[in-house]
């Protein structure tokens, strides 16, 4: 499952930091939980561009302002994924 973490028009890279540590303070309670529960496996974060990932990882607030300065007049989509599952 894929969700998009924002797609605004000119934001700050403050801005967008923020939002990725906010992003990850989240998904590290979803993992913990995950974890907790001997069968179901981890998440990974993904950072596309125009549709196609340039990175997966957990280190998602040390990666982004690198790809966000590498990329900076493309779209940008963090989203994470984690095996089949139902989430309620």
């Amino acid at each position: 499952m894929i969700e998009n973490l924002a797609t605004v028009d000119n934001l700050q890279v403050s801005d967008m930091i923020s939002r990725v540590n906010q992003l990850e303070e989240r998904m590290k309670l979803i993992n913990m939980r995950l974890q907790l529960q001997f069968t179901i496996p981890r998440f990974e974060f993904v950072i596309e561009i125009d549709d196609k990932p340039v990175w997966t990882g957990l280190d998602l607030p040390i990666q982004f302002p690198e790809i966000f300065q590498k990329y900076p007049d493309e779209e940008i989509t963090i989203s994470w994924r984690s095996s089949p599952m139902v989430w309620i």
